[in-house]
């Protein structure tokens, strides 16, 4: 090759890299940009898009919140020794500690109506001529035939019982000591004899104590979604003594008056 081929294809070689280095300068400065556009855009855009986003984070948050399982929550049946009994109203309100009921007792071939009550640590029971008070602390037992009355004053122990109680309820503490036993089905003993009543019914059973010592065995009958008998078995070394309790009425609306003592001027105390 002669000298000035070789110089032209020299000059040739360094146009075209001149060339290729300006395109790539371009080419850079225009990939440089389109990400500075691009934020723009996007910073243009955020406060639209948070926005119209907030309220489906909300929902997303709330529909989260619903979902989430309650497996912590303690079952309002378990300081009785109950969270084995499906939902129902009789013991929605036993399990509030605040209620009255009136039901219909069978034991040792007699029938007669209580009447039982309570709130918080107070108590009220009426069967026949005789009446039971626990005022928070002051027990009263009263036979209105009679005109006497028996008086026993436990209100230092109130204290810790209302501490204990209100643990117990929050906390889900078997106060009762009922072990769940398992279920059946059976005509309600003692009632079914007295009413004629021999249909079979659903029944949840559990034991409290030793059976072979002492020991007290009950079984919850349900009708139609709810508790509507209780079957008891009290086992004391050779002797068992049964009853049936059929529930009446329910209602977590107490009487106000309902505890307050009568006037037991004209009572004889016997104790």
């Amino acid at each position: 090759m002669t000298l000035k081929k070789t110089l032209f294809a020299c000059l040739a070689l360094a146009l075209i890299l001149a060339l290729l280095a300006g395109c790539g300068s371009k080419t850079e400065s225009t990939q440089t940009a389109k990400p500075e556009a691009s934020a723009q855009q996007n910073e243009a855009s955020a406060p639209e898009d948070a926005a119209e986003s907030a309220p489906e984070a909300e929902a997303e948050a709330e529909a989260e919140a619903e979902a989430a399982p309650e497996a912590d929550a303690v079952n309002p049946y378990a300081w009785l020794g109950l969270q084995d009994m499906p939902k129902c109203n009789y013991l929605d309100i036993l399990s509030t500690n605040n209620f009255i009921q009136v039901y219909d007792t069978y034991v040792l071939g007699v029938k007669a109506e209580v009447t039982d009550a309570c709130e918080g640590l107070k108590s009220y029971q009426k069967n026949q001529s005789n009446l039971s008070y626990n005022l928070e602390g002051m027990i009263y037992s009263l036979n209105t035939d009679a005109k006497q009355y028996a008086q026993v004053d436990m209100t230092s122990a109130v204290a810790d019982a209302k501490a204990a109680m209100d643990s117990a309820m929050s906390e889900g503490t078997n106060t009762k000591g009922r072990v769940f036993q398992g279920t059946g089905k059976s005509a309600v003993p003692l009632y079914s004899d007295e009413s004629g009543d021999s249909a079979e019914y659903e029944y949840y059973e559990y034991l409290t104590g030793d059976p072979e010592s002492s020991s007290v065995l009950e079984r919850f009958f349900l009708r139609d979604g709810d508790v509507f008998a209780v079957y008891t078995k009290t086992h004391a070394g050779e002797s068992d003594l049964e009853s049936t309790n059929v529930i009446k009425s329910i209602s977590g609306d107490v009487p106000d008056d309902l505890f307050v003592l009568p006037d037991l001027a004209d009572y004889t105390k016997i104790n």
